[in-house]
């Protein structure tokens, strides 16, 4: 799943939304449609491709965890912002886990 990403090194906003939609519905949206309560996603990015920047970027990537019926956080939003706690890899690997942060 590049498209984000080429579309950051091209520098085209309304590619990357375009982008980021799509996985939302076709990867994402097919995903929780079949998925039961007894199963957990982890949703992240390998690396920041600001279109600022229209290059790679060593900096925290948001994440999302999601399970069908459990709500953490604010739930409302998802951006760069939402959280305001930045995890090493492995508080991110536990968090998911066993869902705190150790």
């Amino acid at each position: 799943m590049e498209a984000p990403d080429e579309a950051s090194h091209a520098g085209s906003l309304k590619e990357k939304i375009k982008a980021i939609e799509q996985i939302d519905e076709k990867v994402v949206g097919y995903l929780l449609e079949r998925i039961g309560s007894d199963v957990r996603l982890l949703v992240a990015t390998d690396h920041a491709t600001p279109l600022s920047m229209r290059t790679h970027y060593a900096c925290p990537v948001p994440f999302a965890v999601f399970q069908k019926g459990q709500r953490q956080g604010p739930g409302s939003a998802y951006d760069e912002q939402c959280g305001g706690r930045v995890f090493t890899g492995e508080q991110m690997v536990t968090f998911f886990l066993k869902g705190s942060q150790s």
